[in-house]
């Protein structure tokens, strides 16, 4: 079997950290979910016939508790982005190919309440 880990298709990485996003949500039992603000780093490790997904992803805490079970996208932000809880996501999902549906594999969020500038 041969391994090889690369960096996550671009063209599908927004897409894939908002599925990750949902799973992480899903798992959490209380607390607000979290909304994917940008992705930082994305690698894939291609095993065989499946992949395992390493993603570093920069949230923001919604107003939607986790216990609702909605998908992030359809959720408001706390605050205004001046004064947010922010903060990052490392996540690990494990996908094969035979039920292309991902699996979450592990996770660890940290959040930081304060100031955040966009650009």
């Amino acid at each position: 079997n041969k391994t090889s880990i690369t960096p996550a298709d671009h063209n599908t990485i927004e897409t894939d950290a908002g599925v990750a996003l949902d799973l992480v949500n899903k798992h959490c039992r209380d607390g607000y979910g979290f909304g994917l603000f940008h992705v930082v780093d994305a690698q894939e490790l291609h095993i065989g016939k499946s992949s395992v997904l390493y993603l570093t992803l920069d949230v923001l805490e919604t107003e939607l508790s986790v216990l609702s079970g909605r998908h992030w996208e359809s959720c408001e932000y706390r605050d205004t982005y001046s004064w947010q809880d922010f903060g990052q996501c490392k996540i690990i999902t494990y996908t094969s190919q035979l039920l292309k549906k991902p699996q979450l594999y592990g996770f660890n969020c940290t959040l930081s309440p304060g100031e955040i500038t966009i650009v």
